[in-house]
């Protein structure tokens, strides 16, 4: 072979060598950074879901604490995939104002199993040495998918049904709404459970928001207000 060529498959042979010894540090760096990242979230995902599997507590939280709403919807991510469950709905939860500007959002998002979801009956509370509530709400069936940026009036024409229920919120975490909603989120945003109610026949030409509800437990009125009251809000 002519010298040339072998003096010319030599300089790149150097040139590509040192292209790599540039290059491959930093690749390698990121892609363990990566890794342990996943590791972490991946981690923090089955200690919630063996504690809701065997009914233990959480004390602490069991891993760094995310920030950042991308961070926590990886670790929410990571735990629907290991409960190998199917999804049968969402719980929406506000983001208190003074949050907002920081996550740059004002609404969280949680998973309802499908085989948590019942109608009629409550089932019983779990955790109770963790966080447990019953929450009433008004349940929207979205019957498609709506594009984003829509007034009220305008996604009305996507929901198929409303009723009202109650939201079963329970987390083996005692502390899930005491440090911001990234954290909420990471534990299916604290949902354990949906009760179906009876549905409102006329909402579509009710003035929902400006509704009265009344509240009883055990057939004693404990409270009463307006949907728009809410939260500040709906």
């Amino acid at each position: 072979m002519p010298k040339g060529v072998s003096e010319d498959r030599s300089g790149l042979q150097e040139n590509s060598h040192l292209r790599l010894d540039n290059l491959t540090p930093v690749s390698f760096h990121s892609y363990a950074d990566i890794r342990e990242k996943k590791s972490v979230q991946a981690s923090i995902a089955k200690a919630f879901v063996e504690a809701r599997r065997t009914g233990a507590v959480i004390a602490t939280y069991p891993g760094e604490m995310p920030d950042a709403l991308d961070v926590a919807y990886s670790i929410q991510d990571a735990g629907i995939a290991l409960t190998g469950k199917t999804v049968g709905g969402w719980k929406v939860g506000r983001i208190a104002p003074p949050l907002i500007a920081a996550f740059g959002t004002n609404r969280i998002a949680g998973p309802i199993f499908f085989d948590r979801i019942v109608k009629g009956v409550a089932p019983e509370v779990p955790l109770l040495d963790g966080f447990a509530a019953i929450e009433a709400e008004l349940l929207l069936c979205v019957g498609r998918i709506p594009p984003p940026d829509l007034t009220i009036d305008q996604v009305q024409d996507y929901i198929d049904e409303v009723r009202f229920g109650l939201e079963v919120a329970s987390s083996p975490f005692p502390g899930i709404n005491d440090h911001g909603p990234a954290v909420t989120i990471t534990d299916f945003g604290n949902n354990f459970g949906l009760v179906l109610g009876p549905q409102i026949e006329d909402w579509r030409t009710r003035d929902l928001l400006n509704a009265p509800v009344n509240l009883s437990i055990d057939g004693a009125h404990v409270g009463e207000a307006r949907l728009a009251q809410m939260l500040e809000g709906p």
